[in-house]
């Protein structure tokens, strides 16, 4: 649980949950102040938290609102004085989406966990090269800022037991050398796999 303000408007669009009472985050408009919000947070390291879209209202500006509907958590945000509004939200860090960050692009999506990350790189036009069929030319790798392990775009996926109160950041080959200079074919694969051998088996 944790606290965010946001200028008005704050640019979400909140929907009650199907099988609970509650009210959630189910989309963040582009452009909004919520999006401008993440972005700083995101990609300029702001000193807070991002909202993510499956978020639970819980209190608008210090009021509880657990359980109530989208009219009475609208009619709330309506009523609130002032230019910004202090949202106490709640996060189920074991599921739902992840928001996984490119860099040096700077591109954001929020994915499904177990997500093709090459699906995630087309949607988002992050710019990633391919340069082969079996994920072992080393063209499209990636390493996770925080664990600093190799994704292989082309054939891995968004880890399906990311803890969503991070980011999953990925740092480009290029800029990961750049930026740490470190190489990223010495880091470890994520996902355990170990490439073939020079004889072309399979280790």
């Amino acid at each position: 649980m944790f606290d965010v303000t946001i200028p008005k408007p704050l640019g979400v669009i909140p929907k009650n949950f199907p099988k609970r009472p509650g009210v959630g985050i189910a989309s963040i408009k582009p452009d909004g102040n919520t999006s401008l919000h993440n972005d700083q947070v995101l990609l300029k390291d702001k000193n807070a938290m991002f909202i993510l879209e499956g978020d639970e209202v819980v209190g608008i500006n210090e009021e509880m609102c657990e359980g109530k509907d989208v009219e009475e958590v609208g009619a709330m945000v309506k009523a609130a004085e002032g230019d910004s509004i202090t949202l106490k939200l709640c996060r189920n860090y074991q599921q739902g989406p992840v928001k996984v960050v490119w860099k040096p692009t700077l591109k954001i999506a929020t994915m499904k966990r177990g997500s093709s990350l090459r699906v995630c790189e087309e949607f988002l036009g992050a710019n990633v090269r391919f340069g082969c069929e079996d994920g072992w030319c080393s063209s499209c790798w990636h390493a996770n800022e925080l664990y600093m392990n190799t994704y292989r775009i082309c054939k891995n996926v968004v880890p399906p037991t990311w803890d969503s109160v991070l980011p999953f950041i990925l740092i480009s080959a290029a800029e990961l050398r750049r930026s740490k200079g470190v190489v990223i074919k010495n880091l470890v694969q994520a996902d355990g796999v170990l490439p073939p051998r020079e004889d072309g088996k399979i280790r």
